[in-house]
């Protein structure tokens, strides 16, 4: 899978932790992150796992995510609702959220 960033930015109040942030990871490339601390690496590093939200940019979108993903966590307020296949997850939801959250996705 690869991973593309656009012009992303961060900020958190008025303070840009990453400020217009692109860059491309190549399917199964390994790579690093080299910066002195307070560089913003953990806070990109949060974005692309989903735990952020941009300020502007995206590393992706649930759509996205849907259609590249081989197996999907669903999550609601700080719980694992369901995991399964982007088709198992839509064609057998086990709980009212699912159905909703993956319904208006499609």
């Amino acid at each position: 899978m690869e991973v593309s960033i656009q012009n992303l930015r961060k900020e958190f109040g008025r303070f840009p932790a990453l400020v217009d942030v692109s860059l491309d990871i190549r399917s199964g490339e390994l790579i690093a992150l080299l910066a002195p601390s307070a560089s913003a690496k953990t806070t990109l590093l949060r974005l692309i796992a989903g735990l952020e939200s941009p300020t502007d940019g995206v590393t992706h979108d649930q759509e996205e995510a849907l259609e590249l993903a081989d197996r999907v966590v669903v999550m609601s307020k700080g719980a694992i609702e369901q995991v399964g296949t982007p088709d198992e997850n839509y064609d057998h939801p086990v709980s009212p959220f699912v159905y909703g959250f993956i319904g208006h996705l499609v």
